[in-house]
């Protein structure tokens, strides 16, 4: 047989989808459409990738090829497009990436900010309290975390008017404490 006819009933087993045609489509232009495609990018693992998507593209294409040389154009024709489409997809991840990762890095230092305040406001809270005497500091420590002044009562097993009193007189002391700027 010769090789023009070789080539035509190569091309024939082709347009027809025949798997053993694709498995010497495959043995011809795997190696070096992954050469061609690793030559423009640099990595192998990724040119694999794309002339395996390329091979699938050109599976589900509705070309007919007459001449080798046809398929061999539509292949790497294929490739490059893929390899281009490869790439342009990975800016766009690199893209969101890369804005995902500022917006979270924004959130942590925001977070940090907060935290700071926070700490620094519970600081001077906790530096105020120091300056009343210890039943102002257990009624203000209650209040602060939601208790009504008839739970504070009850719990301390002292009147409702004390509780009102002392409670009274610990702002006044933190008044005059936060006045002084201390």
């Amino acid at each position: 047989m010769t090789l023009f006819d070789e080539n035509k009933r190569f091309l024939r087993g082709i347009n027809a989808k025949d798997a053993d045609a694709w498995e010497e489509l495959y043995r011809r232009f795997y190696a070096p459409l992954c050469n061609y495609v690793w030559s423009l990018l640099g990595t192998i693992d990724e040119a694999k990738d794309i002339v395996q998507e390329s091979f699938i593209s050109v599976w589900h294409a509705e070309a007919v090829f007459n001449e080798v040389e046809q398929l061999a154009a539509f292949l790497y024709r294929t490739v490059y497009r893929n390899m281009l489409k490869y790439l342009r997809d990975k800016d766009v991840y690199q893209y969101h990436l890369q804005s995902w990762y500022d917006k979270k890095i924004e959130e942590v230092k925001e977070e940090h900010l907060y935290r700071l305040a926070e700490e620094e406001l519970v600081g001077k809270v906790r530096m105020a309290l120091g300056q009343l005497s210890p039943r102002q500091r257990e009624i203000m420590e209650l209040s602060i975390e939601g208790m009504t002044v008839e739970a504070i009562a009850q719990q301390l097993g002292i009147s409702i008017n004390t509780v009102k009193t002392l409670k009274k007189r610990a702002y006044q002391v933190l008044k005059n404490y936060y006045q002084k700027g201390s």
